[in-house]
Order: C-alpha cells, then sequence, then structure tokens
C-alpha cells in the first residue's frame, strides 16, 4: 500500500509533499466516490459494519474524514484528491484473512475498498450485492 507524506503548513493545511507553491500545481478531484457519497448521509455516530473480501467483519463508527491526494502526473504536476472516511474498530464480528483488531483506524474509500458496508442491522448499504444465481446443470444453449 502506497504511503501518502504530507507537508504541514500553518492553520492544518496539508498539501503532498513535492508540491512547488510556486508552480503550476493542478489537483483534480476523483470524479466518482461511490463510498463517501453513501457515507455523506449517514448519522455520524452510527454504528456500521464492514466486510472485507477476506472475510473479516468489523464493528465501527467513523472517526474522521480526511482528504488525501495521489500524485498522478508524468509531466507535470498533477494529484488526484480523494475523502477518505476513516472508521474507528471497535470489535471484530468475524476474523478472516485480514489482520484486523479493535482500536485500528481503516480508510474507506474507492481504492480500499470492502466487499460491504452495512448499518447495525445488517443492512446492506454499499457493496456487491449477489442475487437471484442460478445454477444449471447441462451445456449453455
Amino acid at each position: 500500500m502506497a504511503r501518502n507524506y504530507f507537508l504541514q503548513l500553518q492553520n492544518s493545511i496539508y498539501l503532498p509533499l513535492g508540491v512547488d507553491l510556486f508552480e503550476e500545481t493542478r489537483i483534480e478531484h476523483e470524479e466518482t466516490n461511490e463510498i463517501a457519497e453513501i457515507l455523506q448521509g449517514r448519522p455520524v455516530d452510527e454504528e456500521l459494519l464492514v466486510e472485507y473480501p477476506g472475510g473479516t467483519i468489523v464493528s465501527g463508527v467513523i472517526d474522521e474524514i480526511r482528504e488525501n491526494y495521489d500524485y498522478i502526473g508524468i509531466d507535470e504536476p498533477l494529484y488526484r484528491k480523494r475523502e477518505d472516511y476513516i472508521l474507528h474498530v471497535h470489535d471484530v464480528i468475524q476474523n478472516g484473512r485480514e489482520e484486523i483488531g479493535p482500536g485500528r483506524l481503516l480508510a474507506l474509500n474507492s481504492r480500499e475498498k470492502p466487499k460491504r458496508i452495512m448499518d447495525s442491522n445488517g443492512n446492506v448499504i454499499w457493496g456487491l450485492h449477489i442475487t437471484n444465481i442460478r445454477v444449471t446443470d447441462g451445456e449453455r444453449g
């Protein structure tokens, strides 16, 4: 996983390292961030269940929203800005391949996609929905 390093300026303004403040630097916004769009309208203190591809399921609440920048420029300084919703893990409901424990902070974003995000009742609010799977024997026609 790539790490982002930031330079902190006055008043808690964070810029990606390598940004030349005196040169033309462009920052694009991520076009679609489905996870951010879903979580924006949710209550701040809502308990969420998050399932990862390896089978781990954790519960927690959104701790903060961070802005991150990915360097995507080749010939010019160009960054893509994205919002990460940071989940503070309260409990591990089911252990899987991921090594996640209580107290961890996990980024929920379009890069490190979980398999599913559910509300405290188990209703899927974001993720993979598999419905109407039909298994048949024989050849396809």
